[in-house]
C-alpha cells in the first residue's frame, strides 16, 4: 500500500499489491491512495491484488497514469472523489471487484487510449 497526503511523488515500473483490509480502518487495503493537495504520476506499473481499491483520490489530489495494469483489486480499479483529477492513458482497468472507474462530486476523469 502506497499512501500520499499533500505529497509528490514519481513511481516507474512499480508493483503495488498486497494491501490488505484492516478491520475498522476504512481506507486499509487500497493499494494506492492520494489524498489533500497530493499530486503523483506512475508509468509502465501495476496495482493488482490488494483487498480494497485499486486507487482511490480524495480532496484536491491529482495523478497521471501512463502504460499502467490495475486488476485485480477487491475493490473498484480508480475512484475519484471531491475535486481529484485522474489523467488514465494507455492503461488496462479490469478484473476489479468494483466499477472500473467511478468519479463522483466534481472530480475530472480524462481516458485516454485505455481499456476499461
Amino acid at each position: 500500500m502506497v499512501a500520499a497526503v499533500d505529497a509528490s511523488f514519481s513511481l516507474d515500473a512499480v508493483v503495488i499489491t498486497g494491501g490488505r483490509s484492516v478491520e475498522g480502518e476504512p481506507a486499509s487495503g487500497i493499494g494506492l491512495s492520494l489524498i489533500g493537495a497530493a499530486t503523483g504520476e506512475a508509468a509502465g506499473s501495476a496495482i493488482t491484488g490488494n483487498d480494497g481499491g485499486g486507487v482511490v483520490l480524495i480532496g484536491e489530489s491529482e495523478l497521471r497514469l501512463n502504460g499502467c495494469d490495475l486488476s485485480g483489486n477487491g475493490g473498484g480499479g480508480i475512484d475519484v472523489m471531491e475535486s481529484a483529477e485522474v489523467r488514465l492513458v494507455a492503461s488496462r482497468v479490469s478484473g476489479n471487484g468494483g466499477n472500473g472507474v467511478e468519479a463522483g462530486g466534481s472530480a475530472l476523469l480524462v481516458v485516454r487510449d485505455t481499456a476499461v
